[in-house]
């Protein structure tokens, strides 16, 4: 009898490996970069916060990748119920631990360059990373120096500024491993008519993640 309810343990434990899914692999963390800066008014916060940010971090992380935020205090962002938590400082990443980086706009007011955040964007840029950004966050890439030479998107005309750089009009353009979108979620709120980026945004940084795999 004991023989028996051993054997009969050991074919359910091997029906089981059949019939439970394994845990899917995970394709690496991916950053993404918070701007500290001025919030802005409380209907675009909740708008950045669950049209912009959490789509990019929803669509990653069924494409099955895991995504980290970090900023320069590493101090949440945002006002109850609507915050983004870091796991950690800009100062404390190491780029070659993460797959690619994703800067969103987040309607931060103004565009304060932080050196935290250039670090990051250039240490990318060097080590071959994927690495996408959208409105604001566009305006870092370009202070950062990556955007010479480069094709970027932006809302309504080019940055001032980026003398050598290539604007190619609002929608997602990608050169090489950056990407860009000119039109985030509370530019496509305050024009009828254009499309927020965020999707498509996403959708062209999985493709490059997975071709650099």
């Amino acid at each position: 009898m004991k023989r028996a309810i051993e054997l009969g343990i050991m074919a359910i434990a091997c029906l089981c490996l059949f019939v439970i899914p394994a845990t899917p692999q995970q394709g690496g963390k991916v950053l993404l970069i918070i701007r500290d800066a001025k919030l802005p008014d409380a209907a675009n916060l909740e708008l950045m916060i669950t049209k912009e940010a959490g789509v990019m971090k929803e669509m990653l992380q069924k494409a099955g990748y895991e995504v980290e935020i970090a900023s320069p205090t590493g101090e949440p962002w945002g006002t109850p119920p609507n915050v983004l938590k870091p796991n950690r400082k800009l100062s404390d990443v190491k780029v070659a631990d993460y797959r690619g980086c994703v800067i969103p706009c987040l309607a931060i007011n103004g565009v304060a360059y932080h050196p935290d955040v250039a670090v990051v964007i250039k240490n990318a840029v060097a080590q071959g990373k994927p690495l996408a950004a959208q409105t604001g966050g566009v305006y870092h890439l370009a202070k950062a120096g990556v955007l010479s030479g480069k094709k970027y998107a932006l809302m309504g005309a080019p940055i001032p500024e980026l003398k050598d750089g290539i604007y190619s009009g609002s929608g997602v353009v990608k050169d090489g491993k950056i990407i860009t979108s000119g039109i985030c979620p509370t530019m496509a709120k305050t024009n009828k008519g254009m499309e927020d980026g965020t999707p498509k945004l996403m959708e062209a940084l999985i493709a490059e993640l997975k071709q650099a795999k």
